[in-house]
Parts: structure tokens; sequence; C-alpha cells
């Protein structure tokens, strides 16, 4: 311990701890999103900075277990887990915003990655029809809720006097209308979890309003708007409103008691964000500390300073 002199009437007095730390566990190879068709297996990957290192396997929130389902190997730094007969559950699902999401974790860190399950469609067959007749093909998903296109060729097809669009759940139709010799081609249903552009987090003064956006990858999916994991539904307080594939969820009459996690779930995908309400403050406090780390070999030192000062005044010095 020591008094250092800085200028008149300032005194500095400080303390040096040193530590000795052992440097922490790192991911040398993160996990990386997987996509695998229903009914498959999959194995998810990382490399730790040292080997032998404990781990932990997560699926949102849940610890996972080696067993039937799950099968959990290390080999020196290498980590796997290997899920198997994969099923649409497996991945996302419209409860859970965390469900499709597998994490390894350490001690010091973690990884995640969101595992994608493809459901299996029934084929369209080919089919004939007398001109000036309607025409309804048919296809039918393993799952509902998976964002679906229907296209002629390259061109995609949208609800209008012409084509008729519905979804019967897991079934889906496009109805031809008054066909022609025109229409003839190329038909094709396709399928896929829908993507959204990420939730932003905002803050904002208590008494504001706020209002969260996202963008769709395609259109055609229900939307569900949530707070902490519970439903949402347009009144005064919410407004939710979508203009193609853009949506907002706006907020009114902000109270400290709004703040929390808002997520926008489009099918399968779900996107998420953090919304801080800020109470009008009346003080304000300041605490300084300084904390210096110094990295020799394998070894990391960190110094603390506990800073005190007395002083009849504060100004500010320029260099």
């Amino acid at each position: 311990k020591g008094e250092m002199y800085l200028h008149e009437n300032v005194f500095l007095d400080f303390i040096v701890c040193w530590s000795f730390l052992e440097p922490p566990i790192k991911f040398l190879q993160e996990l990386k999103n997987i996509q695998v068709q229903e009914g498959g297996g999959v194995t998810l990957c990382c490399e730790l900075s040292k080997p032998g290192t404990p781990v932990q396997w997560k699926k949102g929130n849940k610890v996972l277990t080696s067993g039937e389902k799950y099968q959990m190997k290390q080999s020196g730094s290498l980590v796997e887990l290997l899920i198997r007969k994969s099923q649409p559950e497996d991945s996302g699902t419209y409860k859970e915003s965390d469900a499709g999401k597998y994490t390894c974790k350490t001690q010091d860190s973690q990884s995640t990655a969101e595992l994608t399950v493809k459901g299996k469609m029934e084929i369209l067959q080919n089919q004939q029809v007398e001109e000036e007749n309607n025409l309804t093909l048919s296809c039918e998903l393993s799952k509902p809720g998976l964002a679906v296109e229907w296209r002629k060729g390259e061109e995609l097809l949208k609800n209008n006097f012409k084509y008729h669009i519905k979804d019967r759940n897991s079934i889906m139709d496009l109805t031809i209308k008054n066909t022609q010799l025109e229409d003839s081609g190329l038909y094709s249903c396709n399928y896929g979890d829908v993507k959204t552009t990420e939730l932003q987090g905002v803050e904002v003064e208590e008494g504001g309003s706020a209002s969260l956006y996202c963008e769709l990858s395609k259109l055609g999916v229900p939307i569900q708007w949530k707070k902490n994991r519970m439903a949402l539904r347009a009144s005064r307080k919410y407004e939710m409103r979508q203009n193609g594939c853009f949506l907002q969820l706006h907020i009114n009459n902000l109270k400290l008691e709004d703040s929390g996690s808002y997520s926008c779930q489009a099918g399968s995908a779900e996107t998420t964000a953090t919304l801080t309400v800020q109470g009008i403050s009346t003080s304000w406090s300041l605490h300084l500390r300084t904390v210096a780390v110094c990295e020799c070999g394998n070894l990391l030192y960190m110094v603390t300073f506990i800073v005190s000062a007395r002083c009849n005044s504060w100004k500010p010095i320029f260099k």
C-alpha cells in the first residue's frame, strides 16, 4: 500500500493485488447451424482449447443426457452430440423460441447452434384436365405451419382470379380456374421453415411508446407476438400491423413492467429482442474502478487498483 502526491490538496491511495489465473476455455471451432431431413440422424460437433474439458449439452433450457435419443462423445478436444431419428419437435416449435437451439457449455463459455428438421412431403402427381375446367393440385406436409410457395416453372403464384391457394392444416391446395392450353406446365409446391430478420432491442423512457419490427422471408405463415413467452393479443396496449412481409408490434403507454423479452413467431421461426423501459431519473451516482490485465505465457496477471481520492475541488486536466 502506498500514497502518491498528485496535485495540491489531491492524494491518491492505492492497493495492488496480484492474482494468477488459468486461461479460460475457448471454442476453437463453434457449433454450426444444420438442417436434416425428418427421420435422419445428425451430429453437432465443436472443438475446445483444452482436451478433456467437462461439457454439458442442452436443448433450449433442458439438460440432455445420453440415451436412446442422444449420444454424447468426447475425444481429446473434440466434442460431439449425436441426435438419432430426428423429428420436427427436435427443431423449433410454436411453443418454445429456443426449442431447436442446442448448446455445448463449459465452465467458462458456451456455443449454440440451431437444428432445423425438414418435414417430409407427399409428392405431387401429374394430372390431365379438359380445357375450361378447374383443376386442384394437393400436397401433404408432415407438420403444419411450414412456409409454402406454389410455382409454375419459376413464376411465383399468388391468390387471384386465376389461382386459389388454400391451407388445410398440413394439406396445401392449389386450384387452377378455367384451365386453358397455356396453363400446361410444371407446377411445384416448395416448402421450408420461414426465416425472419432479427428483432432489435429497444430502450425507451417510461410513458412513451415503442415499436418492434421484423421482416419475413415468405408470406402465408401464422404470426404470433409474445412477451416472456406469453402470447399477446391486439388491444389498446398492443397494436399489431403487417404490410406484406413487414411486421410491427407497437406498444403504447410504456411502464416499467413492460420491460422484458418480446418475440415474433412466424411458423417454426422465431426472433427475440429485449425492451428496456427506463424510469425518469432524478439523481445519479458514479462509481469508478480500474482493472488492468497482463498476459504472460499461459498465465494471466490481473492487477486491481482500489482507488480513493481526497480533494477540495475537481478540475479536468488535459495533456
